[in-house]
């Protein structure tokens, strides 16, 4: 039974209800803002709740009580940055958790997540029967907490009202400052407010329940120990009375413009509005086309101060496209950050994001032209709108233009062609930016569910859950991740999916495909994306496969660790595709169009390619560097110091894949790469070969998706 909708249409306590007297066993997610939360039902009980914000409490509550020590706090926080696991498993598993006052402390957290979602009314839910698997603890029966809480929601809604909204902020007064002997609750409370807060931050924050925090708060109020200031959500106008900043500020330039009949004033208008609403503003002045002076303009500075002129030794805008474009057309130009040396020693350009270019002047002798950029990529009406509005307001016809004549439209290839030359440095800047924002990957939805099936059937075995979990790198990362965890780490590093599932045991891997799964519930790949994950997902077990069959062929002493080397051998491909989805099919195209491989054709579009995308994202993760060289050197296999045979085991079946499979046949590696040295590395000759493709092409006409 799968059962999804909005909170809008089922009341929080009446789901929960009607799940419990089903008597359902299964897991609910639901979404609260940025955070998940995740409940374990059976038998009408409450068997685990989890979610960010409350494990965070938690484990603040535990320092707060110091029912910890030191030693074991840093091995907690540790752990829980290394796997991602609940703070209950990980309690679990370092045997601390049977401790009553520990034990107090996780039930509270288990009623913080059931006080969140009672509270919330609009959201996403989503509730799967999947087994829950065996648990120690008795649990809380649903009708029991849930009537219990709905008490303390209508009182928490009743203060809220009162006291008024916890966007306001709070801080101490001098009485609090003197005040001796208060009550635990209410000191830490007071504690957190020392500097200034919003109430709502002061909640979270607190080490104890947020209806208790709330409590205490009212209570140093009344008291006269804190005062609260005014609400940073200030009350909307009505719709029709809503002025738009924006719109404002684009006028004001817009008038200026107009009046303006001399060249400079309205450059100064252009430079003012961009200053205001980019990240850098640079105004370029050319002669024929080279620039001699770039002023740079500091945002939220005063106009005439906030300004710095740089002169230009000799750079020739043409040299770039997307300038030769603006130049020949006399028409503003706007898209995505491009890189381009003409601005090195200048200024320090953003990774990712939009740029926008407007040419002021454009004779044939001199030309002025505003260069912008911004980190973040606005959605709806966005300053680039207005600016783009501003371009065609100023900028000269093309009878004026270099050229004399309009020029096609630009072509999409040429803005994706302009950053070909990015230096290695900054392609890994850009690609750390991917990388720093991924925490996780989705799952393959089937695999989870089969992955949990396999889990809770007491005849399944270890060999049939790792062939199901085989077909999905983000959970084969993810369980290898967390088994070379401080929490499991034996010394040895393990690479082999199979070990690490010994070492985990089923609770712990139950836990890591629940909370992975779980995180994506409602975040996974874009529905225009999913054929490509698909194939993606698919070419990933493809190359497992005839990885373990090659290992197993040159006497490799770990075929399985080989199996899981080729499954996460394109993890980049798919950080790609989740950061990234516009771009992706703009590289599958550039590389069935030019006949490339995938990783040239990443360079030409990005900058970097998925194999140093999946090298830093596995070293993020800290997997054995075995299986980093191999995301890393899997086209290249030559490159590789260390651990050559791996790596080339795992390029063979790469290009088996590729050749045979049906991951990607839709765009197939054109020329593999040194496939003569890459049999000669492995040792293998013609007629190995022959009988271990037959091998591997009987093999894939085994994988099962369904």
């Amino acid at each position: 039974m799968i059962f999804s909708g909005e909170l809008d249409k089922f009341n929080s306590a009446d789901l929960l209800m009607i799940l419990g007297q089903m008597e359902k066993e299964g897991h609910l997610t639901v979404t609260l803002g940025g955070d998940s939360l995740f409940i374990g039902i059976r038998d009408g009980r409450i068997l685990t709740a989890y979610g960010a914000q409350a494990d965070s409490k938690s484990f603040r509550s535990l320092i707060w009580r110091r029912l910890l020590d030191k030693g074991r706090l840093s091995m907690v926080s540790r752990i829980k940055e290394e796997t991602g696991l609940p703070l209950t498993h990980i309690l679990e598993a370092m045997q601390v958790a049977n401790n009553k006052a520990v034990s107090k402390v996780l039930e509270q957290g288990v009623r913080e997540v059931l006080f969140q979602f009672l509270l919330l009314k609009y959201g996403h839910f989503h509730f799967s029967d999947v087994l829950t698997g065996e648990s120690s603890q008795e649990g809380l029966s649903i009708q029991g907490v849930i009537l219990d809480l709905l008490h303390r929601v209508d009182e928490w809604n009743e203060t809220v009202k009162r006291i008024g909204p916890v966007s306001r902020q709070v801080s101490l007064t001098d009485e609090g400052r003197m005040a001796m002997d208060l009550p635990p609750d209410v000191q830490a409370v007071m504690e957190l407010a020392e500097e200034p807060k919003s109430m709502e931050t002061i909640l979270k924050l607190a080490p104890m329940p947020s209806f208790t925090a709330l409590q205490a708060m009212t209570q140093a109020h009344e008291s006269g120990w804190v005062a609260f200031g005014k609400s940073n959500e200030e009350s909307p106008a009505p719709e029709h009375s809503q002025p738009d900043p924006l719109y404002d500020k684009f006028r004001q330039s817009f008038e200026k413009i107009v009046l303006s009949m001399e060249l400079e004033p309205k450059v100064a208008a252009v430079a003012a509005f961009c200053q205001e609403n980019f990240d850098l503003t640079l105004i370029i002045r050319a002669k024929h086309g080279v620039m001699n002076m770039v002023t740079q303009f500091f945002s939220h500075e005063d106009p005439n101060e906030g300004k710095m002129d740089i002169p230009v030794p000799d750079r020739d805008l043409r040299n770039n496209p997307v300038f030769s474009w603006v130049l020949d057309s006399g028409a503003p130009f706007v898209g995505e950050i491009f890189f381009t040396d003409l601005f090195e020693g200048i200024a320090e350009m953003p990774v990712f994001g939009q740029c926008g270019i407007i040419p002021v002047e454009n004779s044939e002798r001199s030309q002025i032209l505003a260069f912008v950029a911004s980190q973040e990529e606005s959605m709806g009406m966005s300053p680039f709108h207005f600016l783009e509005l501003i371009g065609w307001l100023v900028s000269p016809t093309p009878e004026n233009t270099l050229t004399g004549k309009q020029p096609e439209p630009l072509p999409p290839e040429i803005v994706n062609t302009a950053s070909q030359a990015i230096p290695r440095s900054l392609a890994r800047d850009k690609a750390s930016v991917i990388v720093e924002a991924i925490e996780d990957l989705p799952p393959m939805p089937r695999v989870v569910t089969k992955a949990l099936e396999l889990l809770g059937d007491p005849d399944s075995s270890l060999k049939n859950l790792a062939e199901a979990l085989n077909k999905d790198p983000a959970l084969v990362a993810r369980i290898i991740r967390v088994s070379n965890s401080a929490l499991y780490s034996r010394g040895e590093r393990i690479t082999n999916l199979n070990v690490a599932l010994s070492r985990l045991g089923q609770k712990a891997v139950r836990s890591v495909v629940l909370i992975t799964s779980a995180n994506f519930v409602f975040s996974s790949v874009k529905q225009s994306s999913a054929m490509f994950a698909q194939n993606l997902w698919l070419h990933s077990m493809e190359c497992g496969l005839a990885a373990r069959c090659a290992a197993r062929a040159v006497g490799y002493q770990d075929p399985e660790a080989a199996m899981a080397a080729g499954v996460l051998h394109d993890i980049g491909k798919l950080a790609i595709l989740l950061r990234l989805p516009e771009q992706y099919p703009v590289i599958r195209k550039r590389q069935a169009m030019a006949q490339i491989v995938s990783a040239e054709a990443e360079k030409q579009i990005l900058g970097f390619d998925h194999s140093m995308i999946g090298e830093m994202l596995l070293k993020k993760w800290g997997l054995p560097e075995s299986l980093v060289r191999c995301a890393k050197h899997h086209h290249k296999p030559f490159q590789a110091e260390e651990d050559s045979l791996l790596v080339h085991i795992v390029a063979y079946g790469n290009v088996l894949s590729h050749m045979f499979g049906s991951g990607l046949a839709d765009v197939k590696q054109f020329n593999p790469l040194g496939m003569v040295d890459i049999l000669s590395a492995l040792g293998l000759g013609t007629k190995d070969n022959q009988e271990l493709v037959e091998e591997v092409k009987e093999s894939f006409k085994h994988i099962d998706f369904e």
